[in-house]
């Protein structure tokens, strides 16, 4: 599971590490923020392709089918399961045609320590912008003829590093492949499925990181410094 993540970048480093014009950038992205604690129903950054080039867009994290009747039911919905995504009725329709990179710098896991839970951060081995493999959804609300996007982050089953403190872990698409992810020619889960494992975890490093994470209402540069809890990567 990805509960809670980091995106710290301005919006000219996104643009220019996804390769996204000015021209292409939907227009709601101007209220685009950095944050080091996103959580679920945040609207967080992504690329997507529309008539054949890569769009820059804010989307709320928490995917809304589009059966959905509840706009809370998204929070359900933050995360997708790499085996089978290709057939649960929240995704299905998305993977064929709505493919996106939710764009990220890090990511938080708790390592429980008795009653307590230690966030660790993780991040690439050479710190900076990568893209989480995800989907989204165009979902109608009754009252407004606006089709707000949501997305979900797809997870697999972790690398050695992140094992020794959870069990699922977001899929981080190498950089090769992000272009892959998003081509809309792939409509076989077959043809991407192989795209859904996690990196090698000398590929990355993971550190402790301030408890304050812990509360989605904090949310400072502080919190992504080192914290000294004691030697857990040695």
């Amino acid at each position: 599971m990805c509960g809670r993540y980091t995106v710290t970048a301005l919006r000219n480093e996104i643009q220019e590490r996804f390769d996204i014009p000015d021209e292409q950038v939907d227009l709601e992205f101007g209220e685009y923020k950095p944050s080091y604690n996103v959580a679920p129903t945040d609207k967080v950054p992504a690329v997507y392709v529309r008539d054949g080039k890569r769009r820059l867009a804010l989307m709320t994290w928490g995917l809304m089918p589009p059966w959905s009747r509840d706009p809370k039911e998204g929070a359900r919905f933050i995360n997708a399961r790499a085996e089978s995504i290709h057939e649960k009725p929240a995704f299905k329709e998305s993977l064929p045609h709505r493919r996106c990179l939710v764009i990220a710098d890090g990511f938080y896991e708790f390592k429980a320590e008795g009653r307590t839970k230690r966030p660790v951060r993780y991040t690439l081995a050479k710190p900076g912008l990568f893209a989480f493999a995800g989907l989204y959804s165009l979902w109608k609300p009754r009252d407004t003829d606006a089709f707000p996007p949501s997305c979900t982050i797809v997870t697999t089953e972790p690398n050695e590093l992140v094992a020794q403190v959870h069990n699922r872990m977001p899929v981080i698409l190498p950089r090769e492949s992000e272009s892959a992810w998003l081509d809309p020619a792939r409509l076989d889960y077959e043809n991407i499925k192989h795209m859904l494992v996690s990196p090698t975890a000398s590929a990355m490093k993971g550190y402790f990181v301030n408890p304050a994470v812990n509360s989605v209402k904090n949310n400072f540069r502080e919190l992504i410094d080192p914290f000294d809890y004691g030697t857990l990567f040695g």
